[in-house]
């Protein structure tokens, strides 16, 4: 490492600074946010997923279960206790500079829509984008079936799961 520009004292250009704290770029940046934010996630009840590093999973002691998606600078809180969920986002809030975007429409480029009790995600812009990406815009179409012998489950549940997102 050398003495970054601007920064360079006559007489010891041999020595560095010392980081005390990670910077982008550098290889171990994503390595300590990754370490940082799961010590804040672990100070406020979540355990992480051990399928999916960004995801979070808080469960209350009355059954009541939070569920946070973090990707980079996008994070997501669901789950079937409003309250609860407004709760956990307002101390992961009080740890990180975020903004509060409220309702869930949009997260890593999936379009969200709610219709009563139904959740639509759609990937029409990003498959669009890919579409053009590759010249296939005029591509003709296809029918996609689901498996054979796929049955859908009606949703039981009384209350709809609320959604909300947070920009880092």
């Amino acid at each position: 490492m050398e003495q970054s520009e601007g920064f360079k004292i006559h007489g010891q250009e041999q020595k560095v600074l010392c980081l005390c704290q990670a910077i982008y770029r550098l290889k171990q940046a994503a390595l300590t946010w990754w370490k940082e934010l799961l010590a804040s996630m672990r100070k406020i009840g979540f355990e992480h997923s051990q399928s999916n590093a960004g995801i979070f999973i808080h469960k209350a002691s009355n059954g009541d279960i939070i569920v946070t998606m973090i990707y980079v600078n996008d994070s997501s809180f669901m789950g079937n206790n409003a309250t609860l969920v407004k709760e956990k986002k307002k101390a992961f809030m009080g740890i990180w500079e975020c903004h509060d975007l409220g309702e869930l429409n949009e997260f890593l480029g999936i379009i969200i829509r709610h219709s009563g009790c139904k959740i639509i995600l759609d990937q029409k812009v990003y498959l669009t984008k890919v579409l053009d990406r590759f010249s296939m815009t005029n591509a003709i179409t296809a029918n996609t079936l689901l498996p054979h012998g796929y049955t859908s489950i009606a949703h039981t549940g009384n209350n709809p799961t609320l959604w909300t997102s947070t920009k880092l």
